[in-house]
């Protein structure tokens, strides 16, 4: 197993100057409350074809109990509740298998810091804008991690195929072997990210939204839906750490 080093951002400077500057942190002194974790950078998946990862799955609960990411040579993965799911091509649902390794996972330890409903929203903008409109009074220089439990009258999820040797770019990935899948009247859970504009392209800016449906059998990366009345609890993340291998 490939050893992790963590490196905490420091987010006034970032937010103040858009420069990343880091910190190297030991395992024990990194920050275990109020810190989104990362696993590795996005552009290691994006770019540099590392599809098969550097951290167990059985060892992502030291980080958090709520995020996503992608699975061993992709997919989709989701955490929730603590439990590490996996969206298999088809939009079905499984266990993670815990001794399979995670090339990026985005993790925190989730307390909710306020809540409020959200009213119907008819695409996935509609959503966005009405999150950012509820995030703004609280800052929008920090991360969120948004637990959205509800009933949607439409969600369109996607997931890849279990990619093979020779590793093919992201892009090619995504065109060649996404497959789309569109559930209605759903009912379930979107697991959300939020990233400040300047950490991009270190990590995803914007909302990132996965889904998880009740029975935990059907989810996927999100790509469009429509909302009802649903409940989004929010947690304000002022601290970033990332996890890089030593070698």
């Amino acid at each position: 197993m490939v050893k992790v080093r963590h490196h905490r951002l420091d987010m006034a400077v970032a937010a103040g100057t858009g420069g990343l500057s880091f910190v190297p942190v030991d395992d024990e002194d990194a920050p275990d409350g109020d810190t989104l974790y990362q696993l590795s950078r996005l552009a290691s998946l994006t770019e540099h074809l590392e599809y098969e990862g550097l951290v167990k799955a059985a060892d992502l609960g030291k980080y958090g109990d709520f995020g996503v990411g992608a699975p061993y040579r992709l997919g989709e993965l989701n955490v929730l509740d603590g439990k590490v799911y996996q969206a298999l091509h088809d939009g079905t649902v499984v266990v993670s298998d815990l001794h399979q390794t995670v090339p990026f996972a985005q993790l925190t330890r989730f307390t909710a810091d306020f809540s409020h409903s959200v009213s119907s929203a008819l695409d996935i903008h509609d959503f966005e804008s009405q999150l950012d409109r509820l995030i703004a009074p609280h800052g929008r220089n920090v991360f969120y991690a948004v637990k959205i439990n509800g009933r949607f009258p439409m969600m369109m999820c996607r997931s890849v195929h279990f990619q093979q040797k020779p590793f093919k770019a992201m892009k090619r990935v995504i065109a060649e072997d996404q497959v789309i899948t569109v559930w209605h009247n759903i009912s379930g859970t979107l697991i959300a990210i939020y990233g400040p504009g300047f950490i991009r392209p270190l990590a995803p800016a914007g909302w990132h939204f996965h889904f998880l449906s009740d029975d935990r059998k059907l989810g996927g990366h999100v790509l469009d839906l429509q909302a009802g009345q649903v409940k989004a609890e929010f947690d304000s993340i002022p601290q970033f750490v990332l996890m890089l291998p030593e070698t």
